[in-house]
């Protein structure tokens, strides 16, 4: 599904903003895998590794959220 949604998440929000490289998925890559990142190399090993795409998304279908910030998610019930 995350697969899907990734050229327009990319376009909205970025893959840099996207790529968990905080989690544990990423420190279970390879250093060839994790070597010289960029956006073509991040949205295929996201493709592939869903786990790696920060959670949580939240599409809005106006906004779109990603991680959790408290200031971000009261705006959406104010």
């Amino acid at each position: 599904v995350a697969e899907t949604h990734l050229p327009d998440w990319n376009r909205r929000a970025g893959w840099e903003k996207l790529l968990n490289t905080r989690g544990l998925m990423w420190k279970k890559l390879s250093d060839d895998e994790r070597a010289a990142v960029d956006e073509q190399k991040a949205l295929k090993l996201m493709a592939q590794y869903p786990s790696l795409i920060k959670r949580p998304v939240l599409d809005t279908g106006k906004d779109l959220l990603v991680g959790f910030s408290v200031a971000s998610y009261t705006c959406l019930v104010d």
